[in-house]
């Protein structure tokens, strides 16, 4: 651990952390913080690799992108919390634009949203606003990930891996006891 404290200049991160102390917002939440920044203190971009700082809903994004080769995007912990028509857009805009690549990324069943859903309005409702912020609201849940392909063109399947196979990543979801109980019922019902 010694040699990894002299390869890393801490003073970098001061300001980073300064920000994840502070908090301005009146019912707590997130910090002010942007992720794209942290990430780009953590993990160099590269010549063939750029990460982003915009809102996925708005596509003006892809525009700096050149849609002369292949791409992949890499989606996670992303698409389950746009609406239903701001991810239909994203995907359309995508294979569109790009003559070939791979979209990875996560998303719920309706089911799976509507017991998180309700796992987060208990959980609100057992604690203090300040230590909740705003409520966390998943908009939809794809059941069938084929269902996909008819609404966007150019969009084929290839492997859908069901959440509930992944019991160590469910572990992780889980916030308090309260949100972790629907999901232990779920994964004995499996």
């Amino acid at each position: 651990m010694g040699d990894v404290e002299k390869m890393i200049d801490w003073e970098q991160f001061r300001p980073i952390i300064k920000d994840l102390s502070t908090n301005n917002t009146e019912k707590g939440g997130r910090p002010n913080l942007d992720v794209i920044e942290l990430r780009r203190c953590l993990y160099p971009e590269r010549h063939d690799y750029e990460m982003i700082g915009s809102s996925m809903t708005d596509l003006h994004w892809l525009d700096d992108i050149p849609g002369d080769r292949p791409v992949l995007v890499i989606a996670e912990g992303m698409v389950e919390y746009l609406p239903k028509e701001g991810a239909v857009a994203l995907f359309t805009r995508i294979t569109t634009q790009f003559p070939g690549g791979e979209i990875i990324f996560d998303a719920y069943s309706r089911l799976t949203v509507r017991i998180r859903n309700l796992a987060i309005r208990v959980s609100t409702l057992l604690s203090k606003p300040a230590e909740t912020g705003g409520p966390v609201h998943l908009p939809w849940g794809i059941d069938d990930p084929r269902k996909l392909e008819r609404l966007v063109p150019g969009l084929r399947l290839v492997t859908a891996i069901p959440f509930l196979t992944m019991p160590e990543l469910v572990g992780r979801l889980a916030y308090s006891r309260v949100q972790a109980l629907p999901y232990r019922v779920l994964e004995r019902c499996g």
